[in-house]
């Protein structure tokens, strides 16, 4: 009884069995395909972000350079240009003289060298903050590329 089974459904087994084998090969390309698709994918994104690294590292360095040379350079003007000398002399800026104390000397004993490193030391400390929003700002726009 087996024996006409056998033959009357073999070969219709066999194929289905041939097909299954067949289809599961496929199948298995299919998912070797989609793998290395993935891995060249990732590949793809490590190298855009080293790529994306190296050029934030490169600007930061030119900015910084440049920064630091422009520092430089501020430095240099306030300690080569005190500041007094580019005020105008007292009664010509429209400031009056300073207040004077009851027995007749002026409230205020400052020196004028005092006063002199001090509206330096405050001018340059707004040039030197100006100078890194300027830098912040072009830092930026040369990572963003706007």
């Amino acid at each position: 009884m087996i024996a006409p089974m056998l033959i009357r459904f073999g070969p219709y087994a066999a194929a289905a069995l041939a097909g299954a084998a067949v289809a599961w090969w496929i199948q298995g390309v299919r998912i070797t395909a989609a793998e290395q698709e993935l891995v060249d994918w990732q590949q793809a994104q490590v190298k855009a972000v080293q790529a994306a690294r190296a050029h934030e590292q490169q600007v930061t360095q030119e900015v910084s350079d440049a920064y630091i040379l422009n520092l430089n350079a501020l430095h240099g003007y306030y300690r080569r240009n005190p500041v007094i000398r580019m005020l105008p002399a007292v009664g010509q800026s429209g400031v009056p003289d300073s207040p004077k104390s009851a027995d007749g000397t002026p409230s205020d004993l400052v020196s004028a060298a005092e006063t002199e490193q001090r509206v330096t030391a405050a001018l340059e400390s707004c040039g030197r903050t100006t100078l890194q929003l300027i830098t912040l700002q072009q830092w930026i726009t040369e990572l963003t590329g706007k």
